[in-house]
């Protein structure tokens, strides 16, 4: 199963071209839409989640261990959704669409983790929007986060295996 840009481009490689000619404005500052694969991630996760109502998810680098003290929102590399049947997860879900091969969902990544990552339990929704607001600031997360509800409003054929 893939839909939106896993689906739009034969070859992965050319998805950061496409979301490169979609504008976001957050903070005074134009960007484009892979600012929400590679940098405000967890703002794009957060808009699926309450879009959708997703399961939110995340991958950390290989460094984390799980010590007690060692902090995961260091070793972020990516936040994203999941799709599951309540207990496994059927497909992934971020910028880019929708896609159930988790492998080719990582390789984006794959000069901080390597397959299949590292998982532990996510942060809930409050911890994420907290952490992305500190990130980012309250004003330019509210701008990032309608930037993504607009882009998921644009194509909900993109994020929804229903369509919208």
């Amino acid at each position: 199963m893939k839909t939106g840009l896993w689906a739009e481009c034969a070859d992965p490689e050319d998805i950061c071209s496409v979301l490169e000619k979609i504008s976001v404005v957050a903070g005074g500052i134009n960007f484009d839409a892979a600012v929400f694969l590679h940098g405000v991630c967890g703002i794009f996760a957060l808009a699926l989640h309450d879009r959708f109502d997703y399961k939110l998810d995340w991958v950390l680098d290989d460094e984390y261990d799980g010590a007690f003290k060692n902090n995961p929102w260091a070793h972020l590399v990516h936040v994203f959704c999941s799709i599951t049947d309540g207990e496994d997860i059927l497909a992934t879900v971020d910028v880019r669409g929708i896609s159930d091969d988790f492998e080719l969902f990582l390789d984006e990544f794959a000069d901080f983790v390597d397959y299949p990552g590292v998982w532990v339990s996510p942060p809930s929704r409050e911890e994420l929007e907290r952490e992305m607001i500190r990130e980012v600031g309250t004003e330019a997360y509210k701008e990032y986060y309608q930037a993504a509800m607009t882009i998921i409003g644009n194509h909900p054929d993109w994020y929804s295996i229903g369509g919208g």
